[in-house]
């Protein structure tokens, strides 16, 4: 796994492959999501997927600060994140 040079808001270093969870608003939703962190060569930097929303978001245009990220797992350590075989779910606070 590489590292990305972010930590999370436990100041744990942020890996690709990483699921973290991410306070998310939207213009209809707001809420905690699960994503995974992966490089990607068309944005040319580090993103936070959410396969089953449709799209991702390129870390450093986020309009928040990192510290609201949280390292969750992993996807080479962490199955049992996978929601039925889906990539990310969203979790209620």
């Amino acid at each position: 796994m590489q590292f990305t040079g972010l930590k999370d808001k436990n100041g744990k270093e942020v890996y690709d492959g990483d699921r973290v969870s991410l306070w998310l608003e939207e213009a209809f939703f707001s809420d905690t999501i699960v994503g995974e962190i992966d490089w990607s060569d068309s944005g040319s930097g580090w993103i936070v997927d959410f396969p089953d929303r449709g799209h991702s978001i390129l870390i450093s245009s986020l309009d928040i600060d990192y510290a609201q990220l949280e390292v969750i797992g992993n996807i080479y350590e962490s199955k049992d994140l996978l929601d039925n075989g889906s990539d990310s779910r969203i979790i209620k606070k």
